[in-house]
Formats: structure tokens, sequence, C-alpha cells
């Protein structure tokens, strides 16, 4: 178990969001024994409690000088024993079955190499539910089955894609994901969802939002960038981003939309799915102008 954080809010580290995973993970139902790597920069080894590992059994927490939550990942493959080894996003709580039915899954199924759960902000407001839609619900089928994406903030892995596949060198995370997810794919991963694996992802508000948005919108340029005729012009090419999330996220309320949202959220989703666009801009913007990293971000 790879437990990272990419996302730190500018001040001092708090470890809240450590101590909550760590909590969720201790009250897992497994009845077999896991051990849990919990990875961070250097530059924090000061301020680590000294009680953190001590949260959940078979803690270790691992400082290293890499700086991208990427690198963190591939780093701490080392240091796995098991021939399962799951991936999860410090700020991604699960529910307490959520080790037992991803293992499930892998244990029944031996041509499945990854697997995947349902990803949400909880259940709190209208504007969690929705964003939740519209942020993680890309993945999700609906149902039970194959997939071909690989969820970024919680899936169990077979040790030996990890291994074959470190995530490309690129600033952002999101990016990376993407990539990585393609290539493991193109090498015939097989990866699976399975929808009763529930996580809580945190949410910060909405300056988080707007990050979130901002990071979504620099890995569309990016990708729209190295796809692009040279020729098009820069307004082109900005709807052609804006255009192409717009028509993903409208299909993602389309496909689970049911599932995720009350009958009271729609007039808020319909809202949002026109209004993120907006939010989207500087971090498209910045991709199309050929910049290789996004400014003022709390992703790393």
């Amino acid at each position: 178990m790879i437990l990272v954080s990419d996302y730190g809010e500018p001040g001092p580290k708090d470890w809240a969001d450590e101590r909550a995973a760590l909590e969720a993970f201790a009250a897992q139902d497994l009845a077999e024994p896991f051990q849990i790597i919990l990875v961070e920069h250097e530059r924090h080894r000061a301020g680590c409690p000294s009680q953190i590992s001590e949260i959940a059994p078979r803690t270790t927490v691992h400082f290293t000088s890499r700086a991208r939550s990427s690198e963190m990942k591939d780093a701490a493959l080392s240091l796995c024993a098991g021939p399962l080894v799951a991936v999860v996003e410090i700020d991604s709580v699960p529910a307490p079955d959520w080790l037992r039915r991803v293992v499930a899954v892998l244990d029944e199924a031996p041509d499945v190499d990854a697997v995947s759960g349902r990803t949400t902000y909880g259940q709190h407001s209208s504007l969690r539910r929705v964003l939740a839609l519209l942020d993680r619900a890309w993945m999700d089928p609906g149902r039970a089955g194959r997939i071909e994406h690989i969820s970024n903030n919680g899936a169990l892995y077979r040790r030996e894609w990890l291994a074959r596949f470190p995530y490309p060198d690129e600033t952002s995370p999101f990016l990376s994901a993407r990539l990585r997810n393609r290539v493991m794919f193109d090498a015939g991963a097989r990866a699976y969802f399975e929808p009763r694996a529930d996580m809580v992802h945190s949410f910060g508000g909405v300056g988080f939002a707007v990050d979130v948005r901002r990071n979504m919108a620099f890995a569309d340029g990016r990708q729209h960038r190295a796809a692009r005729d040279p020729r098009a012009s820069m307004w082109r090419a900005l709807c052609g981003v804006a255009h192409r999330r717009f028509a993903d996220e409208r299909r993602d309320c389309r496909r689970v939309g049911g599932q995720y949202l009350r009958w009271y959220d729609w007039p808020l989703a319909l809202l949002m799915l026109v209004s993120l666009r907006l939010f989207e801009l500087p971090g498209a913007l910045a991709a199309l102008r050929g910049e290789s990293t996004l400014g003022r971000t709390s992703y790393r």
C-alpha cells in the first residue's frame, strides 16, 4: 500500500489528511495483513508527528528528496513486498470494505491487472455531488466491469505493471497519470471497475475546485497542443479544448448522472457544466502557449 499526497495547501503541513487516511485503513475489514508506505518530501521530516506510524498497523513513513507526487509513488514501489500494491492519494478516504472489495476482484479474475472503485466528494451538499460527477465520474461506466482507465485517486495493481510502467517525466500529475494510463493499455493492461469500492476525496472549497479545473485544462491543453495543426489560431485551439471537456462531461451526466445526483441537483449541474469552462481558461492558455508547468497550483 502506497500513500502519497499530490496536493498541499500553502503554509505548515497539519497532517490531517494523513491521519484520516491511516485511520480509514486501520479500520479496513480485510482479513489478510498488509503494509502501508506513507511517502512525503524530506522537507516535512521535522514536522512529522512521532505517532503517525502508530495509527495503522505495519505503517512506515518514508521521506524522499523527490518533489513530484508521481516520483514519490515510483520511489515507494521498491519498499513494497507483496504481489498486489494499492496506490492511494492521501486526501482520499476509503470505506471500510474498500480493500476487501478490490482485492477480491484480482483474486477472482487473474486476467485483470488493476481495479479501481468509485470516488466522490461525499453527500454533504449539491455542490459536492455535482463536482464529483463532473470531476470524478469520467472513468465510471455505471456498473461493475472492464474499463479503459485506472483511477489516480486509488487503485489496486498487480505489482509487475507498476514496475514496468513508471510515471512519465511530466510536471503535471494529471497529465503524467493520463500518459501512463495510455501506455499501460497500449501494452495490454486490463482494468476493472468495482462501484461498491467507495472512496471519498476531501473537498477544499472553491479554491480547491478552481485548482482542479486549471490542472485538468492544462493537461487537456498539453495534449491538444501536441496534436494540433500549428496553423490553427489560439482562439480555435481554446475552443477545441473547451468543447472536448464539455462534451466529455455531458456524456458523463447522461451515463451516470442519475447515480450521482438527486433530482434537485440537476439545475446546478447544468450551470456548472457551462460555467466551469471559465475556470479552466488559465490552465488551457498556459498549455497552449507551450508552458511546461502550471503556476500558482497546489498540485505537485
